[in-house]
Parts: C-alpha cells; sequence; structure tokens
C-alpha cells in the first residue's frame, strides 16, 4: 500500500489519478518538476496540466543523451519537444546548469492560461 501524501494543517495531500482529477476552480499554480521525461505519453499530461492550473511551471532535464537515465524514456528533451507535448510555447523559458557534469542541465519553462499585464511584459523583457 502506497504512504498517504503529505498534509498538514495549510496543505491537504491528493492521491488520485491525475487523469481524472477535476478540481472544483483552478488552482493559481501548478508545479510539473522532472516528470514529463518518465511518461510513455507526456503530452496528454502536460496538457492536462493546463487544464489544472492558472499558471504551469515545468522543468525537465535539458539535452540528456538517450540512456544516460534508465527511468527516462524521453531523452532527450529540447524546447522543441516541450513545445510539441505542450502545444504551447512558454512566456519565459531558462536553461539551468547544476554542475559540470553532462546530465546536470535543466529546461525550466514558466506558462500561463491568461496573458501577462503590460507591467509583467516589461518586467520579463528586461
Amino acid at each position: 500500500m502506497a504512504a498517504a501524501p503529505y498534509s498538514s494543517a495549510t496543505v491537504r495531500g491528493i492521491q488520485q489519478d491525475f487523469f481524472t482529477f477535476a478540481p472544483r476552480e483552478k488552482y493559481d499554480l501548478v508545479l510539473c518538476l522532472q516528470v514529463l521525461e518518465h511518461l510513455e505519453n507526456p503530452g496528454d499530461f502536460a496538457r492536462k496540466l493546463f487544464e489544472t492550473g492558472k499558471s504551469v511551471i515545468v522543468s525537465v532535464p535539458f539535452n540528456w543523451p538517450a540512456g544516460a537515465c534508465e527511468h527516462h524514456c524521453q531523452d532527450p528533451v529540447d524546447q522543441d519537444k516541450l513545445l510539441e507535448w505542450t502545444g504551447r510555447k512558454p512566456v519565459y523559458s531558462a536553461i539551468i546548469s547544476e554542475g559540470a557534469h553532462p546530465c546536470s542541465d535543466r529546461l525550466i519553462a514558466y506558462y500561463r492560461n491568461h496573458p501577462l499585464s503590460a507591467e509583467e511584459a516589461m518586467s520579463l523583457a528586461a
């Protein structure tokens, strides 16, 4: 039996099939960190993220060679593959390096389901 999800006085843990999950309203922010590269069909999962949240942050290993991690079935992942999965361009993305090892780069992408304000757009352009 799987352990119960984390819960606290301010956090309600939920454990269920993500594809059947239907929140009453969209969450302000949904995080998907180091998940998509493990899935046989990451596109369906990625699109479900946008149904669930107003803003979405996705992190995936960036350009790790195929076979570098035995649990990844999607490597290498780059911006084009993430665009294919999500069907949209991120508002902002960055490649973060966690070290000198060839498998240390992460692609982090931020998406919104609503337009940026003029102030937000200027802030991102700076």
